[in-house]
C-alpha cells in the first residue's frame, strides 16, 4: 500500500473530505476506483482538484458525523493500482535505494521519506549517522529503481542537506 492523501477536515454536510495531495499529478487519481482508510476499502464516487488539496467524495461516507471520524487519516491506494507511465515513480519507491555522489561515492541509504508541502523530504542513513535533504529540482542526476540506486550531484547536495 502507498500513501496518497491525508483527510484535512469535513468539508459539507454529506460527508466530503477535504484532502491533503501527496499524489499531486492528478492524471494519477483517475485511475484510483479504491482507496483505504485503516484498512476498509472505500469507492471514490468523486474527486475534485485545487492546488495541493482535493475534495474526495467516498461511497458509504455520507454525512459529516462518519467524515469527522476520518479526519486525520492517512488514504492509501495498492501500488499496483496506481498507473505510471514508462519511467515515472513515486517517491515511495525511493526508500531503500543506495545514494552515490556524481563521483561514484556512497552517500547513504533511503531511509525514510517525509511528505510536506513544498518538496518531499528524503532521511539518509550510513554508518549509524542521518541526515535529511528535499528532493528538489537539480539534485538528482539520475534515479535506477531497478538497481535501487540513486546519483545526486555532490555540490547540490552540500547545498541543500539538513
Amino acid at each position: 500500500m502507498v500513501e496518497i492523501a491525508k483527510v484535512l477536515k469535513t468539508h459539507g454536510l454529506n460527508g466530503e473530505l477535504k484532502i491533503y495531495l501527496y499524489l499531486k499529478d492528478i492524471s494519477l487519481w483517475n485511475n484510483l476506483t479504491l482507496v483505504y482508510i485503516d484498512n476498509i476499502s472505500y469507492k471514490i464516487c468523486r474527486i475534485q482538484f485545487y492546488k495541493e488539496f482535493g475534495f474526495l467524495k467516498l461511497e458509504n461516507v455520507n454525512d459529516i458525523q462518519f467524515a469527522e471520524n476520518l479526519k486525520n487519516k492517512i488514504i492509501y491506494a495498492k501500488r499496483e493500482d496506481i498507473k505510471l507511465e514508462k519511467n515515472e515513480f513515486l517517491v515511495s519507491d525511493l526508500e531503500n535505494c543506495s545514494i552515490y555522489d556524481d563521483s561514484g561515492k556512497l552517500v547513504g541509504v533511503v531511509d525514510g521519506i517525509e511528505k510536506y508541502g513544498s518538496a518531499d523530504i528524503i532521511n539518509v542513513v550510513l554508518g549509524g549517522v542521518s541526515f535529511s535533504f528535499p528532493y528538489v529540482d537539480g539534485l538528482i542526476k539520475e534515479t535506477n529503481l531497478e538497481n535501487r540506486k540513486i546519483v545526486v550531484f555532490r555540490q547540490r547536495l552540500n547545498e541543500v542537506l539538513v
